[in-house]
């Protein structure tokens, strides 16, 4: 097994990097666990997310949820409860801050790398260096290790997957046709500069005490969200502000200050019987300098007018409120613009949760950042989705290529990009995606001018920004689902069966480990279906009904064919690709096939060289 290892204080892991995520940990030392500390971090592989609620309902907190495997925290007098194959990788002390981290990173003096996955390690910071987290890294990957909520652990087939109607489609193409660009334009110009202060810094709010005698500061971040309470006041919503108290420390026992921010809201209310429903738009309004030299004294007064990060996301939420504003939709549409996201997103958090402890309905976010930088020509845009949301994900990407645009969209299912406003509602088990320009931790086309004083509106490719503001906004009016004449609910039934958002997942595999393929995929009617898997030569290997529970055939998502990489004499299978085929049967007799490539690996060390699952096809 090919293994990296990395130590930390007395810890020492060395982590496999295999999709069983077979772990070796121990301790330099005698025990298992650091007895001082009352909790450990113990990485904990899994089926099924519902595997782990045993393990919550006895007490731990899931901090991150991988694709297969979860990072929880625990009493460290508690871990022999952990199943076979978990493993302690860190103390968890209560006095530092926990973060999920794209490396390498840059933490200085204070700072650790605890354990590492991939390109991914769990930063422990003294709550005291806390601020430095938005720098640890050039680009925008760093948060606080989430608490994921019970409703994050249901096993994802167990979500819709509704899909637009063709009129509905229809609407949403005259949303991306009419998007004012000249609006979008005014708006970043306006928040850049915001009223001549030049920045909208979280910090940088009136209700504010300060315990170590230096000046409170100015409401930068204030002036902000009042102008962006007017605007959206202007377009006929009744606007309110979800506030919260957010706590930095100048020492470990002092604090610096306490900041009372808010996030920006207005409803849309929705028509009909799934009005109840509410679909998010957001965005962060706050912005940062971190990366320009001078800024951890001189933030009072330097500029931060993030452009790009992110008053075009900003902008993108307004115009499509004034747009809404004359439509109607089944869903209740909700336009949040979030603070303190800079800081480790405690405006989403702290709205996230708020949404879940009081029973919201939340059937899906769209959450926008950076979405105006552009250093090639060629037009992309990215979206990322966790597997519990990946029916709203292919709901986007088959929205978008009934489009005419020139970006080709990037889809992925990334559980570990936790660094935007989207996460927080994955750890509350919502749906939710989030759009950017990037999202490759390393890509040379990422902007230069990020969380830097030079990220003003002159640095937005404009011809870019057109079109993945315009269609995000589309996506969000299809998905929000307008009312086209028909009664709301009363989509029509289309004629003819049809298989849409085919996945297999882990993909490369290795037979044998534990870890089936799980084939998904969703129906607009009722039909039978059989998933078969070949061999390249043609022979059967697998069919669903024969070598498996039959497969279900339900309108929406369905769950998932397991398929554990064996023959139909129960023999493992060969090294090589195999084709998936997925044939639905309608009561009619009519026939939908979908076809996707699955590589079954000889052992986990063949796995390095795939980054990201393949592609389906053909």
């Amino acid at each position: 097994m090919r293994t990296r290892t990395i130590t930390s204080g007395v810890w020492a892991c060395r982590v496999g990097l295999a999709l069983s995520l077979s772990i070796v940990c121990s301790t330099v030392g005698p025990a298992r666990a650091d007895t001082s500390s009352p909790s450990v971090f113990a990485v904990v592989p899994f089926g099924a997310p519902s595997q782990l609620l045993p393990l919550v309902d006895s007490g731990a907190r899931v901090r991150h949820l991988s694709s297969d495997w979860a990072l929880l925290e625990i009493r460290a007098d508690a871990t022999d409860r952990l199943p076979t194959g978990a493993a302690v990788v860190a103390p968890a002390r209560p006095d530092f801050l926990y973060a999920w981290a794209a490396l390498p990173a840059d933490l200085g003096d204070g700072a650790r790398v605890l354990w590492t996955w991939r390109h991914y390690g769990l930063v422990g910071l003294p709550l005291e260096l806390a601020w430095r987290l938005p720098r640890t890294r050039p680009t925008h990957y760093s948060a606080p290790l989430g608490d994921y909520a019970r409703e994050a652990l249901a096993d994802p087939w167990r979500f819709p997957a509704p899909a637009a109607a063709p009129a509905q489609i229809d609407v949403a193409r005259r949303v991306k046709a009419e998007f004012d660009m000249g609006r979008w334009l005014a708006t970043v110009d306006a928040l850049a500069d915001n009223d001549g202060l030049r920045s909208r810094f979280a910090f940088r709010v009136r209700d504010v005490v300060v315990y170590d005698g230096s000046p409170p500061p100015d409401a930068a971040a204030d002036v902000a969200a009042d102008w962006l309470t007017r605007e959206l006041r202007s377009y006929g919503y009744d606007v309110g502000h979800d506030t919260f108290l957010h706590t930095r420390f100048a020492t470990l026992n002092d604090r610096f200050a306490d900041f009372n921010m808010r996030n920006v809201v207005a409803d849309k209310p929705g028509v009909g019987a799934a009005a109840h429903r509410t679909l998010l738009l957001t965005a962060h309004y706050d912005s940062i300098a971190s990366r320009t030299d001078g800024w951890d004294d001189g933030w009072r007064d330097m500029p931060a007018p993030g452009a790009n990060d992110n008053a075009g996301g900003v902008a993108t939420v307004l115009e499509a409120a004034r747009m809404f504003a004359s439509m109607d939709f089944e869903f209740t549409v909700r336009f949040v613009l979030f603070s303190g996201e800079e800081l480790g997103l405690f405006g989403s958090r702290h709205f996230a949760r708020a949404a879940r402890e009081g029973g919201e309905d939340i059937v899906g976010v769209i959450n926008m950042d950076m979405i105006g930088h552009d250093a090639d020509g060629v037009f992309d845009l990215h979206v990322v989705a966790n597997h519990q949301s990946e029916w709203l994900l292919r709901e986007a990407e088959a929205t978008v290529r009934q489009f005419d645009t020139s970006l080709t969209l990037f889809p992925k299912i990334d559980p570990d990009i936790v660094f935007s406003d989207h996460a927080p509602f994955w750890g509350q088990g919502y749906s939710a995606l989030v759009f950017s320009e990037e999202d490759a931790l390393d890509t040379p086309e990422f902007s230069p001018v990020y969380h830097m004083s030079e990220d003003t509106p002159d640095s937005i490719n404009i011809a870019y920004a057109s079109e993945t503001a315009s269609v995000i906004a589309a996506v969000a009016a299809a998905v929000a689902r307008p009312v086209t004449g028909a009664p709301p609910g009363a989509a029509p039934v289309e004629e003819q069966v049809r298989v849409m958002g085919a996945s297999a997942f882990p993909n490369p595999f290795v037979a044998g480990l534990g870890a089936p393929v799980r084939v998904q995929y969703q129906l607009n009617r009722p039909a039978d279906v059989r998933v078969d898997v070949y061999a390249v030569d043609g022979s059967a290997v697998f069919s669903s009904g024969r070598d498996a529970p039959a497969a279900s055939g339900q309108i929406g998502l369905n769950p998932p064919v397991l398929w554990d990489g064996r023959d139909r004499n129960g023999s493992k299978i060969a090294p090589g690709l195999y084709i998936v085929h997925i044939v639905a049967t309608d009561e009619s007799g009519d026939v939908s096939k979908r076809a996707l490539r699955v590589f079954a690996a000889a052992d986990e060390s063949a796995l390095e060289g795939f980054g990201d699952p393949l592609t389906p096809g053909p």
